[in-house]
């Protein structure tokens, strides 16, 4: 679940050419393979430039998680997000989806913190209505319920009770909710990604790829008779 894919373009490029000049790039990835990718879209670092590229969309098919991140992420923050959930145990993959749907991040950096605030979060899975909440209160407290009266019993008012404490929240994966006393981890400022997660790096010009190095000697013309 952890993968995803992102489309990239040279705007610059395709607003000038009236062509789309797009490529895709799966992460996480590596600085070669971003290379590639920016050699295959016309971004040398000469001629265009960080500034002429954009993410213009995510694979939402892929990976549904992909709806949360934003347009403007570098490629160093995409590799970075991906290679924190990449860490994640899988058995916690739902409390991953649960926890990006209950706090709706706005920014890449909300979301690459929320991966180091995971235990933050508690989940009772496979819970999608107060009824259902309800019920699982009841097992866990123990209360006990007569036989005759449990199709009479008000579940969904024991668990809205419960949900004015918990402030949670219905996801895809179950009810989320967050543990107060735990303190807010901040292991990403914004600014600074990691050096191991960063991939962005332009490739060598075509134009540069032949020329002689400095202190070596071109060849002699010989002329032909």
């Amino acid at each position: 679940m952890y993968r995803f894919s992102a489309y990239l373009s040279n705007v610059t490029k395709s607003q000038r050419d009236g062509k789309n000049h797009l490529v895709k790039i799966q992460f996480p990835t590596t600085k070669e393979q971003i290379q590639e990718c920016l050699r295959q879209i016309g971004v040398d670092g000469i001629r265009h430039t960080n500034a002429d590229i954009k993410i213009v969309m995510y694979d939402i098919v892929e990976n549904p998680l992909a709806v949360f991140f934003p347009p403007d992420a570098s490629l160093d923050e995409l590799n970075y997000i991906s290679a924190r959930l990449s860490k994640v145990p899988a058995m916690f993959a739902d409390k991953v989806t649960a926890a990006i749907q209950y706090e709706q991040p706005e920014t890449i950096a909300e979301l690459i913190n929320l991966t180091y605030n995971l235990d933050r979060y508690a989940l009772i899975p496979q819970v999608q209505d107060f009824a259902q909440l309800g019920e699982h209160i009841a097992r866990c407290k123990g209360i006990e319920i007569p036989e005759e009266v449990k199709q009479y019993f008000d579940y969904e008012r024991l668990a809205w009770n419960e949900h004015k404490n918990h402030k949670g929240f219905f996801t895809t994966a179950g009810f989320c909710y967050p543990h107060k006393n735990l303190e807010i981890v901040l292991g990403y400022d914004g600014k600074n990604v990691p050096q191991e997660y960063r991939v962005f790096s332009y490739p060598t010009p075509d134009f540069l790829k032949d020329k002689p190095k400095a202190g070596v000697r071109a060849p002699a013309l010989v002329p032909v008779r």
